[in-house]
């Protein structure tokens, strides 16, 4: 399973990369989403994991986006502030788990291996 993960905060980045790849999980990482989206149009992607509080494109455009090269990504949100009306119904429909922070990533890292049954 390739998993696409992008958040602004480094360390998250590299906790989180080593806790998913420590689980058998091939994770590529970056800290902005124009990077994230340019490996996502070249690579086969199954499960992408996103902040939605982002400088340069935040969660929402940079996963309206993923929409328009695979309209059925998974998509995990991780956050600070889970605000689902700023997210909007469209967003929602292939959002299969959202982890407000801080969180204990052995939720997420058990929302991934579920996911494994069903790609």
């Amino acid at each position: 399973m390739n998993i696409l993960l992008v958040d602004d905060d480094q360390s998250i980045l590299k906790t989180l990369n080593n806790k998913i790849e420590q689980h058998g999980f091939q994770c590529t990482s970056y800290n902005n989403a124009t990077d994230a989206l340019k490996f996502f149009k070249e690579n086969n992607i199954d499960i992408v994991i996103t902040d939605i509080k982002m400088p340069d494109m935040n969660g929402v455009e940079f996963i309206s986006k993923l929409y328009n090269y695979n309209h059925k990504i998974k998509i995990i949100i991780i956050t600070g502030l889970i605000d689902f009306e700023l997210i909007g119904d469209y967003i929602k429909q292939n959002i299969i788990a959202s982890f407000e922070k801080p969180f204990r990533s052995s939720n997420l890292i058990q929302k991934i291996k579920n996911e494994t049954h069903n790609i």
